[in-house]
């Protein structure tokens, strides 16, 4: 099976992630320019505040929390804080024992979780899990490694080349990759595996339906014990109802990265961006992002043609493709501040948790038939549109 190409994807977004922490400076990046750094450079306790509030007394006499979610970038984050709401680190090293109220996202090239989160999105090369997710688990990368004293209160989500599993889990598995481990481990829900290859290593269990394609290579059957197994034959040509699932969330997980980074780097553009926008305007943003869309790749094409344009319609093209990555997004945080204000009333929401949950809507929206077409065009011309207008605003 090819399923390196998904993981290349999930890696390449979290050395992207890495490289641009790596052009800023700790403390003008870490925390979205109002870095609380040590000493010695790491990032802990890290949280973004406005650049006129009070930074809050983090030491041990202090009970005063934030409303705001910690951001933290760095070559080495070394984490232990107790956050109230969500939690983003990034860098090369990222080890977090942090108490999460909220979303934990963990991005780097070694990854150590070991703190408790609601939900856990980690990404990078190598992730070791150790902590205590209480809700789901989303992982992908290279290397995924959930230790045996790990605890996930429901269901895991996971896509790696090598995924290791020694932890019991209480809640349903979805995983794909290259390489699928079971060491000594129960299981209450169900597993839907998509792997090359299948090894389990002393008694296993799982209580449900272990499903499974059946082109695998499995070693260590028999040590299994199951409620049913079932196989399936992977449809030629047309991904499987996992594959996609696994690829979405691959998706994203990059695509929240990226929003993370633009909060941070862009932080008065993003707040303007969504003050700005006026709902009876959709339509002609949508408008304008569909004459782009068309339009620009093929003035550009046509530019290159000729010797004197090549430069101005490679150009254009480049700006043009990342305008087309970066629509997503934009769609994604309008869509979220208006479920932050309208749906869950809360004014005060940061931008990145926006756009996270406008980000995670749209792009599950985009599974379904018929509705998900919709829901992507929309969303890329509407973004694009949008994106266009703000900069030719910024511009004058």
């Amino acid at each position: 099976m090819k399923k390196d190409h998904k993981l290349f994807m999930s890696l390449f977004a979290a050395i992207l992630l890495v490289a641009a922490m790596m052009v800023f400076p700790p403390r003008s990046f870490a925390c979205g320019g109002d870095g609380l750094t040590s000493e010695n450079g790491d990032v802990t306790n890290c949280e973004d505040v406005p650049t006129d509030a009070k930074v809050l007394d983090k030491s041990e006499d202090s009970e005063e929390e934030s409303d705001e979610y910690y951001f933290g970038a760095d070559a080495n984050v070394n984490s232990e804080a107790d956050v109230s709401h969500s939690l983003f680190l990034a860098g090369n090293e990222v080890s977090s024992k942090d108490s999460v109220f909220g979303i934990g996202l963990l991005a780097g090239n070694f990854v150590t979780a070991a703190g408790s989160y609601d939900y856990g999105f980690f990404a990078g090369n190598s992730i070791e899990i150790s902590g205590e997710v209480s809700e789901d688990l989303f992982v992908a990368g290279n290397a995924i490694n959930i230790k045996e004293d790990a605890s996930i209160g429901r269901d895991v989500f996971a896509a790696g080349n090598i995924v290791n599993i020694s932890a019991n889990l209480s809640g349903n598995v979805f995983a794909g990759g290259n390489r699928l481990v079971l060491n000594n481990v129960t299981i209450d829900g169900n597993f839907d595996a998509e792997f090359d290859e299948i090894v389990i290593n002393g008694k296993s269990s799982i209580s449900g339906t272990f499903k499974y394609n059946e082109n695998a290579n499995v070693v260590g059957l028999e040590n299994l014990a199951t409620g049913a197994k079932e196989t399936y034959a992977e449809a030629s040509g047309s991904p499987s109802p996992l594959s996609r699932f696994l690829d979405k969330v691959l998706t994203i997980i990059g695509l929240v990265i990226l929003a993370a980074v633009l909060c941070a780097v862009f932080k008065k553009t993003v707040t303007r961006m969504t003050k700005d926008f006026l709902p009876k305007n959709i339509f002609k943003h949508v408008l304008i992002g569909l004459a782009l869309l068309i339009f620009v790749p093929l003035l550009s094409i046509f530019a290159m043609i000729t010797r004197i344009g090549l430069p101005l319609g490679a150009t254009t093209l480049a700006l043009w493709s990342l305008s087309l990555l970066f629509s997503g997004i934009v769609s994604g945080l309008i869509f979220g501040d208006i479920l932050a204000r309208k749906v869950f009333k809360q004014e005060k929401m940061s931008a990145f948790l926006k756009a996270t949950l406008g980000i995670a809507i749209i792009e599950l929206l985009s599974l379904v038939p018929v509705l998900g077409i919709l829901t992507s065009f929309f969303a890329v011309t509407f973004g694009f549109g949008y994106l266009f207008e703000t900069a030719r605003s910024a511009s004058k």
